[in-house]
């Protein structure tokens, strides 16, 4: 609901490069996949004039159509060289899924953001969340003012939702691209329609991205 299946299992490295790395998984690879339909993904990492740029392709090879979503999970630390440091941020969102409990799985559709999970100007790091947001325009900015570096990411336009997890007393922080709300599987079987997750028939392919530049904050 959460995570899917892939994340902690062995992927198979296709190609290993200076500035590329392809990597291939194949759900028919493994007896105890926890996914009823058959699929296989294929996910790319390749770096060039500052910036990385992640990949990844989801291909249903099974024999009737089904939900899938694609999450990334790019963690950053808040402070880079001065540890009193503390990282900015600014993304457009128009709402976020409110939750209760440990475990930040969505009680209802998504609800107006509050003052703290409001983004829209770049402001500091400074509220502890872990909170999906939907109705994200594809585009972040990270700004660490001391030390004079600044990190935009850009993902495909499926990727409309952002996930937030800023845990306290935590060095990093992560700022994840995600494709559909977190337990979208779920919604989307209780009829919901505005969850993100996409339907790809046999033999369809789910193309997701997002890009990573390193750039010097205008002064």
């Amino acid at each position: 609901s959460i995570h899917g299946d892939v994340r902690n299992r062995p992927w198979r490295v296709e190609v290993a490069s200076s500035d590329a790395t392809i990597l291939q998984f194949r759900s028919k690879d493994f007896s105890d996949i926890n996914y009823p339909f058959a699929f296989s993904v294929t996910q790319s990492f390749r770096t060039a004039k500052g910036a990385l740029l992640v990949e990844c392709s989801i291909k249903n090879d099974d024999e009737m159509p089904f939900p899938v979503g694609c999450g990334y999970h790019p963690y950053f630390m808040r402070a880079l060289g001065n540890h009193a440091e503390n990282v900015q941020l600014r993304f457009f969102t128009h709402g976020a899924y409110p939750y209760s409990g440990e475990t930040p799985l969505p009680e209802r559709m998504s609800t107006p953001l509050t003052p703290a999970q409001d983004f829209s100007i770049l402001r500091d790091l400074d509220v502890n969340l872990d909170t999906c947001f939907a109705g994200w325009n594809g585009e972040a900015e990270m700004v660490w003012p001391q030390s004079n570096v600044r990190v935009v990411m850009h993902a495909s336009a499926n990727m409309s939702h952002l996930v937030l997890f800023s845990p306290p007393g935590k060095p990093f922080f992560a700022l994840e691209p995600q494709s559909m709300m977190t337990d979208g599987f779920n919604f989307l079987a209780r009829g919901e329609r505005a969850t993100g997750a996409a339907i790809i028939a046999p033999g369809e392919t789910l193309s997701t991205w997002f890009s990573l530049t390193v750039e010097q904050p205008p002064l």
